[in-house]
């Protein structure tokens, strides 16, 4: 089954957040109907990116990847492209 890293970006605040998913249109109503504790203080939040991964291993991998201090450029790139 197909697995999706995704970012989002709050609407309100200079704030992003980076997850895997396998439904993002569920996950994003998620993120904005207060089902999730930390997304929740920074609604409403807008789908920038979005990359599919054959497993959700895969996406996983590059979730993390792009959650350290050393991938700031790549997670900059995608971000800029996304404006």
């Amino acid at each position: 089954m197909k697995c999706w890293l995704y970012i989002l970006k709050s609407r309100v605040r200079d704030r992003y957040y980076i997850g895997t998913t396998q439904n993002i249109e569920k996950r994003l109503k998620e993120h904005n109907n207060r089902k999730k504790r930390w997304t929740n203080r920074y609604r409403p939040w807008e789908l920038i990116y979005a990359e599919a991964f054959s497993t959700r291993a895969e996406a996983t991998r590059k979730e993390r990847k792009l959650k350290t201090k050393e991938s700031i450029k790549e997670k900059l790139e995608i971000i800029k492209k996304a404006r």
